[in-house]
């Protein structure tokens, strides 16, 4: 007997989050013990935890992060000794469109054309607490930006992948690359919804060209691309 539950599974999922939803798993107010694995998530942010979620993993997903508060791939809040959330294995793209639209607007067409400064879609992950003081367990994730670059929020300071690594041990294995093209990415949602898996296709074999200067239909390349995605007949 234990008072550990078994992880409840969220698995093999489709997840949009537009129209204000935000993230594509909120583990808020206490949400605890979740499995969450090889889940294509669109529009939407990855993994959040504050208010007192606990010991749930979230690995092995595809993140399509659209739009952008600067906790694109998760955002965590801080855990108690051996109950801390461990992230690994999952891939997070940012930089589909130009667009900004608050998680609390609740209809796309508030959208406003921002961010105004390109390095907001640099930041794949938001952490309240000091980087050195946090529990959270992070490895092994791969993350495409426009600039190829990715940075992490740590307490109001701003780390590197390779600062936090070296000087945290937070985010071992874990790499960075350029929003690939949206040929790729349809491949990649493709390869995750229906085989459980696309690690064959990160790079080196993933094309990247940036995307072009921000006008009001810059989305549409690789969102339209996305919508023709279809499933396959049973």
């Amino acid at each position: 007997p234990s008072f550990r539950p078994l992880h409840r599974q969220i698995r093999s999922n489709f997840i949009f989050a537009n129209y204000g939803g935000s993230q594509g798993v909120d583990n808020d107010d206490g949400s605890s013990w979740y499995n969450i694995s090889r889940n294509v998530f669109y529009m939407a942010e990855g993994f959040k935890m504050d208010y007192g979620g606990h010991d749930s993993i979230f690995h092995d997903n595809l993140i399509l992060s659209y739009p952008y508060d600067n906790s694109q791939c998760f955002n965590v809040a801080s855990f108690l000794k051996d109950h801390e959330d461990r992230l690994y294995n999952n891939i997070c793209v940012v930089g589909l469109g130009r667009h900004f639209l608050d998680s609390g607007c609740g209809n796309p067409t508030c959208a406003s054309q921002a961010p105004v400064d390109e390095t907001s879609m640099e930041v794949v992950g938001y952490i309240w607490e000091d980087c050195d003081k946090t529990r959270l367990r992070l490895s092994n994730n791969t993350y495409f930006t426009n600039n190829g670059t990715a940075v992490i929020h740590c307490g109001g300071r701003q780390h590197t992948i390779e600062e936090m690594q070296r000087l945290h041990g937070l985010e071992v294995g874990s790499t960075y690359h350029k929003t690939p093209r949206a040929r790729a990415l349809v491949d990649m949602a493709s390869a995750m919804l229906f085989n459980g898996d696309a690690e064959h296709l990160l790079p080196q074999r993933l094309p990247t060209s940036p995307l072009p200067p921000a006008t009001a239909t810059s989305t549409e390349p690789a969102t339209a691309k996305l919508r023709s995605l279809r499933m396959p007949r049973r």
